[in-house]
């Protein structure tokens, strides 16, 4: 593993595309927090995070050959422990009968908050969307306390604009330019953080 240490995440992957499993394992090594950590933001449970390394590692080596180097290992290493993970969420799914990643919708003639991601047409989407809706969830946090508490009141609490307007005390005009332009900086925060 030493002899791998100074290579690029690029050379490494190339080595293992060729065949080289050490260089993949070397690879698998220097991300392995990533993949503990992608996987909990999934909702795997600390227990069965050791199954799902073992099937990423298992998974990488069959299906490497379809590396390509333009979004770089990283990106390419996050689709395989979603793939993972849905895999495993669909054989759940056969035992149990049911998986819901859905996110309960708002009140009134505003959209839902999760809206702020892509629909989820599959499962697959769903899983990607639920990693999103987490970042829509931490942007919010991040809001000034003047959009950021209408913003939770309407889409956490379930109350209207005439409701939040009452309690807060202010306008419902305000209630609804502030609840407006919140969800505008949290969709833009997102944008920011998928670009990095």
């Amino acid at each position: 593993m030493h002899r791998y240490e100074r290579w690029s995440d690029e050379d490494l992957a190339l080595a293992f595309r060729a065949g080289d499993l050490a260089s993949g394992e070397a690879l698998l090594h220097r991300y392995a927090r990533f993949v503990y950590a992608l996987a909990g933001r999934f909702g795997v449970s600390d227990e069965d995070s050791g199954d799902i390394f073992t099937d990423v590692w298992l998974k990488l080596q069959d299906q490497i050959g379809g590396y390509r180097q333009r979004s770089g290992f990283r990106a390419y290493l996050r689709m395989v422990v979603r793939s993972v993970v849905i895999d495993r969420a669909r054989r759940q799914k056969r035992h149990t009968g049911h998986l819901s990643l859905e996110a309960p919708q708002g009140p009134e003639d505003e959209a839902p908050l999760h809206e702020l991601v892509p629909d989820a047409g599959n499962l697959e989407q769903t899983i990607i969307d639920h990693e999103l809706l987490d970042m829509v969830q931490r942007a919010v946090r991040e809001l000034p306390d003047r959009f950021q508490v209408p913003l939770v009141m309407y889409y956490r609490d379930g109350l209207g604009h005439a409701t939040i307007a009452e309690r807060l005390g202010i306008p419902k005009n305000t209630v609804t330019t502030r609840i407006h332009r919140g969800r505008e900086q949290v969709r833009r925060q997102v944008d920011r953080w998928l670009g990095e």
